[in-house]
């Protein structure tokens, strides 16, 4: 008696062929969600940066324009600002802020802000690139901020992965309120 021989499942080739498409396809794929993983945490690390820098200029912008002058002694690292709280044009206590940066132990940088004589303190940026090394923070247009200073420069710097050397920058030009 003869036996009908019926097909019944995949030959060895063919289970062999569709394996190796199953594995291609999930190769690319994989490779594809590695590489959207890596761009949206670079994109994150940035923004925080941004963010982080936007929030430190917008601090140190509104202080520069209520400032009534800037003090000595300020530096490209440091401002020594002026607020004339009660308008009796003389400094009193309570009046002066200081914009500085604080070296941080792995070498970066806060920006911190302090009201001379009340020891009030407020930071405004951390992680911030060390300026003074590297960069001027604070500049007018001919050198160091002085009482005469009509236009400041405020240039700000974050490293948005420590150790990536990305460094994203932020600069901006404010105008004192009470200068000509």
């Amino acid at each position: 008696m003869r036996r009908l021989q019926r097909d019944e499942g995949f030959s060895l080739v063919e289970l062999n062929i569709a394996a190796l498409i199953v594995a291609f396809v999930l190769a690319i794929t994989g490779t594809a969600l590695v590489m959207m993983a890596r761009t949206d945490s670079t994109t994150e690390a940035d923004t925080e940066s941004l963010t982080t820098l936007r929030f430190a200029r917008d601090n140190i912008e509104k202080d520069v324009r209520a400032a009534d002058e800037i003090l000595s002694p300020s530096t490209k690292t440091s401002l020594r600002l002026w607020l004339d709280v009660d308008d009796n044009n003389a400094v009193d206590t309570n009046e002066t802020v200081i914009w500085a940066f604080e070296v941080r132990p792995d070498g970066g940088a806060n920006l911190v802000r302090t009201v001379e004589d009340s020891g009030e303190r407020f930071v405004a940026g951390e992680g911030l690139v060390n300026p003074a090394a590297t960069y001027d923070a604070f500049t007018d247009d001919t050198a160091t901020p002085t009482s005469a200073t009509k236009l400041l420069r405020v240039e700000l710097r974050a490293e948005s992965k420590p150790g990536t050397g990305n460094i994203e920058s932020i600069t901006t030009l404010i105008h004192l309120r009470n200068k000509p």
